[in-house]
C-alpha cells in the first residue's frame, strides 16, 4: 500500500489542474481594458498640451466626434426632473 502512494503521489502531484473561469475573466478584463483604451482615445485630444489646456486636453477629440445636435437631450431632462422629484419626496 506503502509503495502504491509512493508512485502514484509524483503523478497526481505533476497533474495541473485549471480553472476554466480564469481564462473568462482574463478576456473579460482584456475587453473592458480595450474598451477604456478606445474611450480614451475617442474623448482624450493628445495633441494638446494639458498644462496649457486641459479641458482642450481631456475632453478635445470628444467635443470633435460627437455630434451634440443627434443627442438625446430628453433623456437628460428627464433624469433632472426624476433628480429633483426624489430630492423632493426626500425633504418631505
Amino acid at each position: 500500500m506503502h509503495f502504491v502512494l509512493l508512485v502514484l503521489l509524483p503523478c497526481i502531484s505533476s497533474l495541473q489542474f485549471t480553472n476554466p473561469c480564469e481564462k473568462s475573466s482574463q478576456t473579460k478584463d482584456a475587453l473592458d481594458f480595450t474598451k477604456f483604451i478606445d474611450h480614451l482615445n475617442y474623448s482624450v485630444n493628445y495633441k494638446v498640451d494639458p498644462c496649457e489646456d486641459f479641458y482642450q486636453f481631456s475632453c478635445g477629440n470628444w467635443i470633435a466626434n460627437t455630434n451634440v445636435t443627434l443627442m438625446n437631450w430628453e433623456a437628460i431632462s428627464t433624469i433632472s426632473k426624476m433628480s429633483r422629484l426624489y430630492e423632493q419626496e426626500q425633504r418631505s
